[in-house]
């Protein structure tokens, strides 16, 4: 079928476009007012080491003195943060918000953590304790190695006061699917509607019997000869007997 035909088919079927048309305007109504607002909270944990670290005689800035080394302990944080067991006592915790950690690819030792939750004081609160167990867990890994003082790791925690903010997205994509599946399911049942239609005029044609020429003909012989006894009843009698006695 040419892009022209399957256009003359919605013209004729322009009816059943209108109300496929009302039913995905009420969904996406819906879906405004149904899909929950999400909310996303974000939190940066920067690891550096301490001042002294490159001797007490020569301290040194730790924001330049980032090692490669604090980037693999990142890593190995934010995996094992990321874990399934690690959620599941976060969750059981009572904090059961969405959360993922991920190591900053150009800033070395960052950790970067994205919360969110169709609640945003809930989404806020999973962030703090996901930054509170970030720094449990740096210290397990040095106190299990005897790490001096000099050398100990510690955090420091960017942006974690910013409220958790909406983001639209899960509106967005329940507005895509049904105005997509309303637009996909809208051509099939026009087309389908249109093809039930002619195959029904078709066979309603097809049971419709012939007309014989001859009945044609015997049913005007029928109706003049009716119309000549309906005007002679109609007539008056002495003028049909006066034109009876021409004759």
């Amino acid at each position: 079928m040419y892009f022209t035909e399957a256009l003359a088919v919605l013209a004729r079927r322009w009816y059943v476009v209108l109300v496929c048309g009302l039913a995905v305007v009420g969904g996406l109504v819906m879906a405004v007012k149904t899909v929950p607002t999400q909310y996303q909270a974000s939190g940066e944990v920067l690891l550096l080491l301490p001042p002294a670290a490159t001797g007490k005689g020569t301290p040194s800035n730790p924001y330049l003195n980032l090692q490669p080394g604090l980037t693999t302990m990142a890593t190995i944080t934010a995996s094992e943060l990321n874990s399934k067991p690690v959620h599941r006592e976060v969750e059981q915790a009572g904090f059961t918000s969405d959360y993922a950690i991920g190591v900053s690819p150009d800033t070395g030792p960052l950790l970067l953590i994205t919360v969110k939750d169709i609640d945003a004081a809930e989404a806020a609160v999973t962030r703090d304790e996901v930054i509170r167990r970030i720094t449990l867990q740096l210290d397990t890994l040095q106190q299990g190695l005897d790490v001096p003082e000099t050398q100990r790791v510690y955090s420091r925690r960017n942006g974690s006061a910013r409220p958790a903010e909406a983001v639209p997205g899960a509106k967005i994509r329940a507005m895509a699917v049904i105005a997509g599946g309303g637009l996909v399911g809208t051509i099939l049942l026009v087309f389908t509607f249109d093809r039930l239609s002619r195959r029904l005029r078709r066979r309603n044609d097809e049971e419709e019997p012939a007309r014989d020429p001859g009945d044609a003909d015997e049913h005007h012989r029928l109706t003049l000869a009716r119309s000549v006894n309906e005007r002679d009843v109609d007539e008056d009698p002495h003028r049909r007997k006066a034109r009876d006695a021409a004759r």
